[in-house]
């Protein structure tokens, strides 16, 4: 019910997943794992169609907003009440009784000696200004991380800053550079503050090669979202379609088939994972590919039925990698990180699918057709070439099979 509200999904989810991962035994963890997910079409798909309806009946009820209560405008009211089941549900899951971490796993985790409402407190404070330029400094003084750990995040500092005014020099989008060297600090930037306040989960993210394939891998799950969020300026241009009929033929088609593929994939994840480790990895390999495959298609033909049915099978595809890679995320580590390791998981794949990949197939198709293209065709070419993003992510979730024994063999270990 919690990640029906599409805002709050990226923040609950760590938390979401440590509570899931100690309330379910390991048999069904990805399954539930899909089920949680499903919120995020649901949610969606429900915002988009009841928004787009309070908003019409705000404005014809109420044309002069100076009329209308506390002079709210249509779009202001659309987006109280599209957000208010999040602040019911808030207080329904507030209700809810904590279960004991690590209680599936091997042995239940004991409760730190620290862990009081003061020291979580203190802990969520430094990693808040950890993120911030100067006050990070005092955080890394703070844990003993001395002039050597100062040093290297202004160097990382000055590198991204330089990236960032070189990539603005060839583009000319400024703004847009400035955003991600923001994000590319504050994930820096936290990483080390994280080596130096919890070596252990420090390591248990760091140095661990499954993991940090499937940050890779999980990027790719971002890239098909950014080749879904084409496909209706695609339908236009390529054959001619009104916009209305694009998004409701994809908007209903993919929230029907996403939820589909999203229960599939954990379901085939759990079984798959019960005869072999590797069971979780090869439905994300076998999802994405697919994925990859039928965005292909739907590049290539000239026949709009083909294309429909390729884009519906994107989401789909798509889908059925999501449960599985943030079960994965948290499978490799400790009870007590595995909500760090997913908001890990979640920081990196957003940063290099979300906030690159619109961006990029837009750049691209920008650049194609100011040579003199047609709109259609240099977004063709522009979504062709956005796919080596998803093929270079499958690739990594490859060479992961050859690690994921031996990492979770070692967190077994541990627990």
């Amino acid at each position: 019910m919690a990640s029906g509200n599409p805002g709050a999904v990226q923040s609950a989810t760590p938390a979401a997943g440590s509570l899931l991962y100690d309330y379910f035994p390991p048999r069904v963890r990805t399954t539930v794992f899909s089920i949680y997910q499903c919120g995020n079409f649901v949610g969606g798909g429900l915002g988009i169609f009841l928004g787009g309806m309070v908003l019409d009946a705000w404005n014809s009820t109420w044309p002069d907003p100076s009329l209308a209560p506390f002079g709210l405008r249509g779009w202001q009211a659309t987006f109280m009440l599209v957000g208010l089941p999040g602040v019911l549900v808030a207080l329904l899951v507030s209700t809810l009784r904590e279960p004991v971490r690590g209680r599936f796993d091997t042995q239940t985790e004991k409760k730190p000696d620290d862990e009081s409402p003061t020291q979580l407190a203190t802990e969520v404070r430094e990693t808040l200004l950890s993120m911030i330029p100067f006050c990070s400094w005092f955080i890394m003084a703070k844990r003993g991380g001395g002039w050597k750990s100062i040093a290297l995040n202004t160097l990382i500092a000055l590198m991204i800053t330089a990236a960032g005014i070189g990539a603005t020099w060839l583009t000319g989008d400024k703004l847009q550079w400035i955003t991600v060297g923001i994000g590319l600090y504050c994930v820096s930037t936290w990483t080390q503050v994280l080596s130096l306040r919890d070596r252990q989960a420090f390591e248990t993210i760091f140095r661990c090669p499954t993991l940090l394939c499937l940050y890779i891998g999980g990027s790719a799950i971002v890239f098909k979202t950014v080749i879904t969020f084409w496909c209706v300026p695609y339908f236009q241009r390529a054959f001619g379609l009104e916009a209305s009929e694009v998004g409701t033929t994809l908007g209903l088609g993919g929230m029907v088939l996403g939820l589909t593929g999203l229960i599939l994939g954990g379901i085939l994840a759990d079984r798959l994972r019960l005869k072999s480790v590797r069971g979780k990895l090869y439905v994300m390999i076998g999802g994405l590919g697919s994925a990859v495959l039928a965005a292909a298609i739907l590049l290539l033909t000239s026949n709009v039925l083909i294309a429909y049915i390729s884009a519906l099978s994107i989401y789909m595809f798509g889908a059925m990698a999501m449960g599985p890679a943030v079960s994965t995320a948290a499978d490799l580590a400790i009870p007590r990180v595995r909500g760090t390791a997913v908001a890990f998981y979640i920081m990196a794949t957003s940063l290099i699918g979300t906030a690159l990949g619109p961006y990029v197939i837009g750049l691209v198709s920008d650049a194609i057709a100011s040579t003199g293209v047609d709109s259609a065709e240099a977004l063709r070419r522009g979504m062709l070439w956005g796919l080596t993003m998803p093929v270079v992510g499958i690739l990594a979730l490859v060479i992961a099979l050859r690690f994921v024994d031996r990492d979770t063999a070692r967190i077994q270990e541990q627990t």
